[in-house]
């Protein structure tokens, strides 16, 4: 236990600083069936299981070609499951919707998984919706609504607009993350004239905007 830590601590590590290179040498499917191999193994070890969740997330953050084998191979069914699984909020709950933002960063860009929008897509955004409530959950959730905004698919963006709880906790939320929160609209509206109406019908987004210019910075 103490050498399959230690291993997965040193590779990811390693894999933190975001070099092609190493992510390409750590991604090869030997590896890849390692760390499903390992998941499985100790999943009921949080050391192991957390650390292993931190390098998966490291290894994915950003890279497309690591997000269509985590899908291929099911890692990230594995990882999604996982977090389904856990209603309490612990440190096991954080990890998992932390990889799961660092899953869907440029997925946009991904021409696999940019038709599976009911298989990945939806379940990621209420994913985010729904925990971005949770002060320990709101920084990761809205970076991965950030990225899930930029999808055109309209299915996507109305179901982030027809969500009126989490839409009026976008519009209220603190000085902390408004800059976020800005950006996150500009890309729902994205010249969608349908989508401005709706959400402007809807939602006080002129409130919203007098709070951006009483701030100071």
């Amino acid at each position: 236990v103490k050498v399959v830590n230690e291993i997965i601590i040193i590779i990811s590590r390693m894999c933190s600083v975001y070099n092609d290179n190493i992510i390409e040498l750590f991604t090869q499917i030997d590896y890849l069936t390692i760390y499903a191999k390992v998941f499985t193994l100790y999943v009921h070890d949080n050391v192991i299981k957390h650390n292993l969740i931190i390098l998966l997330g490291n290894l994915v953050c950003k890279n497309i070609n690591v997000q269509s084998a985590f899908y291929k191979t099911e890692i990230f069914k594995a990882i999604f499951d996982l977090n389904t699984t856990i209603k309490e909020h612990n440190e096991t709950k954080d990890l998992c919707i932390w990889f799961i933002t660092c899953f869907v960063q440029g997925i946009i860009t991904n021409q696999l998984l940019e038709s599976k929008v009911n298989e990945v897509i939806i379940p990621c955004q209420k994913i985010f919706m729904e925990y971005v409530i949770y002060e320990q959950y709101t920084f990761n959730c809205l970076h991965g609504v950030y990225a899930l905004s930029e999808h055109e698919n309209e299915d996507v963006i109305i179901a982030f607009i027809n969500n009126k709880q989490f839409m009026e906790y976008l519009l209220g939320i603190s000085e902390k993350y408004y800059y976020l929160a800005n950006q996150i609209l500009c890309n729902l509206f994205s010249n969608n004239k349908k989508i401005d109406a709706i959400v402007i019908k809807r939602y006080d987004c002129f409130s919203f905007l007098n709070r951006g210019l009483d701030m100071k910075h």
